[in-house]
């Protein structure tokens, strides 16, 4: 009998050191687990941190861009101000250039309908050459940076010509007010 007491308490034993044993295999690999998806969040966290940090980093070049083009733009053509165009549009290139390598784009405005998520309204025009809402014409660039806007193209945007289009559903002349 004796024997008998002493083998079932082993068994006994054994089972329960099993059981710890898979409780705490059990409680590790959770640990385990928890601290990958830790890391896995603390690295999203910081590409987040360095993609907001190049944001606005580039968001400082962009009026750099645009007088750049401004100067291009209204440059007198002549054999004097040759070099001096030429050189403008080397540094234009290089910024252009440096915006690409950052992931950097003009939002495209030319044929495009209005879209608040990329366009700034800054006027309303009446057209019969364009459907409401399509963009007329743009006065300042927009940029992006994959998914993140830099900065909205600031945009004419095409009102219906007449009352009825205007009934239609195009904007009409309170919405210019509202802008």
């Amino acid at each position: 009998d004796k024997g008998r007491t002493e083998e079932g308490s082993a068994e006994t034993l054994v089972a329960n050191l099993q059981r710890e044993v898979d409780e705490l295999r059990g409680g590790l690999q959770r640990k385990v687990a928890e601290y990958q998806n830790y890391r896995r969040q603390l690295e999203k966290r910081r590409q987040d941190d360095r993609r907001l940090i190049r944001k606005d980093i580039l968001s400082q070049v962009l009026p750099v861009v645009d007088n750049f083009q401004a100067a291009l733009d209204a440059a007198p053509s002549g054999t004097d101000e040759g070099n001096f165009l030429q050189g403008v549009q080397m540094i234009h290139q290089l910024l252009m250039k440096f915006l690409a390598d950052n992931d950097v784009a003009p939002i495209a405005t030319e044929g495009a309908m209005f879209d608040p998520e990329l366009h700034d309204a800054v006027f309303m025009e009446k057209s019969g050459d364009h459907v409401p809402n399509a963009v007329v014409s743009e006065m300042l660039k927009g940029y992006r940076m994959g998914d993140l806007i830099l900065r909205h193209a600031k945009v004419t945007v095409a009102a219906a010509a007449s009352e009825e289009a205007a009934k239609d559903g195009a904007p009409s002349d309170d919405d210019e007010d509202q802008e």
